[in-house]
């Protein structure tokens, strides 16, 4: 539970939130903007409650806890890959919709996962914390 508070909560739903307010910001659509600002909420709630979830775990557990939550963190992976625009769609005409990835290549370089990268291995007691 450890382990997949860590990877599925902290790191996967933190990054949905990030991922969601930038697709946001760029959203042209009231709605479309709308929606993704209730999804980043959402998605950030469900990052905090893992950071408590895990908290709770590693206070609960054993030393084989922390060890195997320390692993883990370790071997997230660095990077994530972006997507890939179809040829011949527009990928500015995809962001202003709220369609497109904000930590790709045309707007990031994947800073945002990096820094919730670095925020999911700070929840982590004695983790290594640097990135490539």
């Amino acid at each position: 539970m450890a382990v997949e508070a860590l990877r599925d909560g902290v790191l996967n739903e933190g990054y949905a939130a990030w991922l969601a307010a930038g697709q946001a910001e760029r959203a042209t659509d009231f709605r479309v903007r709308d929606t993704l600002l209730v999804v980043a909420r959402d998605e950030a709630e469900h990052a905090e409650l893992s950071v408590a979830v895990l908290a709770w775990c590693l206070a609960q557990g054993e030393a084989d806890v922390m060890s195997a939550v320390v692993a883990a963190a370790e071997r997230l992976p660095t990077m994530v890959p972006s997507c890939v625009v179809p040829a011949g769609v527009d990928a500015i005409t995809l962001a202003e919709h709220g369609l497109f990835d904000p930590d790709g290549a045309c707007y990031g370089n994947g800073s945002g996962y990096a820094t919730v990268l670095a925020t999911t291995r700070a929840v982590v007691p004695q983790t290594v914390t640097s990135s490539c």
